[in-house]
Order: structure tokens, then C-alpha cells, then sequence
């Protein structure tokens, strides 16, 4: 039998730290991979990669420095995942319809050859949604999260690695300026809050990466913004930060942060009705 994970604040540091080390080295390699390669096969290619490399080094990770099982990374098979399943389609549609309802503004249908359409498809769902949650959930939700909650507790295991990542989005911006930047951490953070309580009340990663795969189809290929990888875009017609994001799009905006909340709060009532 496994002895439980015990950290000093340092290690627990140390180790978060190579795992986002470990985050930024994977990407930086599988970018590379993807340059590499033949753009028809790049995506799929650089995705299995990525996500390959992730696990291995987990794995290793797990067994020679922290001494446990990849389960106990939470790594395994959920107890709930219907209500996952439901979530992660509804959240979308309920904002689809939103902003259809209360907004000003209209889709415009991006003008793509079949290559294109192709290309983006194929981009979009196995590169920049299906690897960008399993690899982004892996490091963050599973190794981050685990090894600062058996030092600091649930609380600071959720937020930190929360609000790291939305900052590390912040060099991607279309344009930078505060107010844009105050969106996108605050979103940022919401959403990732909402994946991080999906994990506890699941005790597993596999929900959240599934709410985490079709928000990322949705938010990238249907409700994009114009100039954006997308098939479709929302174009509003409001200047206003709150409801179009701002820099970066629909996905920081206030409704889209309140879904966020929403569903985070789900969570975390039937994590404590299973206490």
C-alpha cells in the first residue's frame, strides 16, 4: 500500500513548478512538431505528440519523484459523469441563446475553400480543443492541483493554478491594454475554477476535460470572433467590453463568466452533498 503524498511548502512549490515548466516545454516542442510538418497532417500529428508526452512524463513524474500512482492525480475513472456529459453541452447552447436573444449582432460564415474548412475542422477539434484540454488538465488539475492541496488545502490548489494560466494567455491577445487584461483574468479564473470543481466532486480529470473539449469546439470554431480559426463567428454589434470580451473574444465576457460560475457552483453543491 502507497503511503500518502506529504510535501514541505517548498517541494510543493518545486513541484508545481515543473509542472508548469513542464506545460510550457510540452507546448513549445509540439509547436515545433506542427511547424515541422505537412499542414495536412501537422494538427493530428503535434496533437498526439503533446499528449503522449504528456503522459509519459507524468507517469515518470509519478513513479520516480513523487512515489505514487497516476491515480492518485486523479488520473482514473469518475464517479459522476452524466451530469458532465449534460453540462458540458448545455452551457454552450444556453449561451448560444443568449446571445442570440439579448445581444445586438449576427453570425457571419467565414469564406473557406473545402481545404480550409477541412483544415480548421480537423485543427480546431483534435489540436486546439481535444489536446489543449487533456494536456492543460493533465499539468494543471491533476500534478498542480494535487500537489498544492496536500500542502495548502483545496482552496489554494484551486485558485493558484487558476489564475496562472489565464496570465500566460495574455502575450496571445490581439490587443493589450487593462481593461482587456482584467477581463481575461477574471474569465480566465472562473473557468477554471468551474474545471477544478468538476474534478473534486468527479475525483477525476476525465469530466472536466470533456466540458473542457466542447466548450473549446464551441468557443473556437462557432462563436469565434472575425479573423479568428473559426467557421462561424458572432459579430456584435455593442462596443461594450462586458458583452464582447473584449481582446479576446466572447469567452472573457461577463454572461460567458456568469456561466461559468454557474456551473462551478453545481459542482461545488453536489461535492458537499457527497461529504
Amino acid at each position: 500500500m502507497e503511503k500518502p503524498l506529504q510535501l514541505t511548502g517548498i517541494k510543493s512549490i518545486l513541484h508545481a513548478l515543473f509542472g508548469l515548466t513542464a506545460f510550457l516545454v510540452i507546448v513549445i516542442v509540439g509547436s515545433i512538431v506542427r511547424a515541422l510538418l505537412p499542414l495536412e497532417i501537422a494538427a493530428t500529428v503535434a496533437a498526439v505528440f503533446e499528449i503522449g508526452l504528456t503522459f509519459l512524463v507524468l507517469s515518470l513524474y509519478c513513479k520516480k519523484v513523487l512515489g505514487i500512482d497516476l491515480k492518485e492525480l486523479r488520473v482514473r475513472k469518475p464517479h459522476s459523469m452524466s451530469i458532465w456529459i449534460i453540462c458540458a453541452f448545455a452551457l454552450p447552447l444556453v449561451l448560444t441563446l443568449f446571445f442570440i436573444s439579448f445581444t445586438n449582432g449576427s453570425f457571419a460564415i467565414s469564406e473557406l475553400t473545402a481545404a480550409q474548412t477541412a483544415y480548421i475542422i480537423i485543427s480546431g477539434v483534435i489540436y486546439s480543443s481535444i489536446k489543449a484540454a487533456i494536456v492543460e488538465e493533465l499539468i494543471f488539475r491533476s500534478l498542480m492541483m494535487k500537489v498544492l492541496e496536500v500542502r495548502w488545502g483545496k482552496v489554494v490548489a484551486i485558485l493558484i493554478p487558476s489564475i496562472i494560466f489565464p496570465l500566460l494567455h495574455i502575450p496571445m491577445m490581439a490587443s493589450f491594454n487593462f481593461a482587456d487584461v482584467v477581463m481575461l483574468t477574471i474569465a480566465g479564473t472562473c473557468v477554471r475554477v468551474m474545471f477544478s470543481m468538476i474534478v473534486y466532486q468527479s475525483g477525476s480529470i476525465w469530466p472536466a476535460v470533456v466540458v473542457h473539449v466542447v466548450y473549446n469546439i464551441w468557443s473556437r470554431l462557432i462563436m469565434g470572433y472575425p479573423g479568428g480559426d473559426n467557421l462561424i463567428a458572432y459579430v456584435f454589434e455593442s462596443d461594450s467590453i462586458l458583452i464582447t470580451g473584449g481582446a479576446y473574444g466572447q469567452s472573457a465576457s461577463i454572461p460567458t463568466t456568469i456561466g461559468y460560475i454557474v456551473i462551478a457552483s453545481i459542482a461545488f453543491a453536489l461535492y458537499k452533498k457527497q461529504l
